[in-house]
């Protein structure tokens, strides 16, 4: 029996190309920032760039 199971998404990653989907659902105001999957930091760097 074969099993064609696909990923989710196309590559481990890539939330960047997300940011235009998931930004507008978060809060606007937080006092804590957890990322448990880093990777090259696009949310927490999108984040960052509303402080300025």
């Amino acid at each position: 029996m074969k099993s064609n199971l696909n990923p989710i998404l196309k590559w481990a990653g890539g939330k960047e190309q997300e940011l235009k989907y998931t930004r507008p659902a978060m809060p606007h105001t937080f006092d804590r920032y957890f990322e448990p999957f880093v990777g090259g930091g696009s949310v927490y760097f999108s984040i960052g760039q509303d402080k300025k």
